[in-house]
C-alpha cells in the first residue's frame, strides 16, 4: 500500500464518522500534525499505532489496507 492509498483510506474513515482531524489525534493521543502528516501521506503511522487507528475507525486492521492484502512492513 502507497501513502497515498492509505492517506485517503483514513479521510474517508474520518469524514465517515464526521470527526475532525483534531477528535481523531485527541483519541488516538498523538498531535493534530502528526494525524495530517498520515492523511498528507507524507508518512506512515509507527506500527504501534495501527491497533488504535482501527479502534478509533472501527475497522479491522485488515480493513485499513486494501483489499489485495499489503503487506503491513511498510509501516514504521
Amino acid at each position: 500500500m502507497n501513502s497515498k492509498t492509505f492517506s485517503t483510506k483514513l479521510i474517508k474513515l474520518r469524514r465517515e464518522r464526521n470527526f475532525t482531524q483534531q477528535q481523531v489525534a485527541h483519541l488516538l493521543s498523538i498531535s493534530q500534525s502528526t494525524y495530517c502528516s498520515w492523511e498528507m501521506g507524507s508518512c506512515f503511522p509507527n506500527m504501534r499505532h495501527v491497533p488504535s487507528i482501527a479502534n478509533t475507525f472501527a475497522v479491522t486492521i485488515q480493513e485499513l489496507f486494501d483489499e489485495k492484502g499489503e503487506n503491513l512492513s511498510q509501516l514504521k
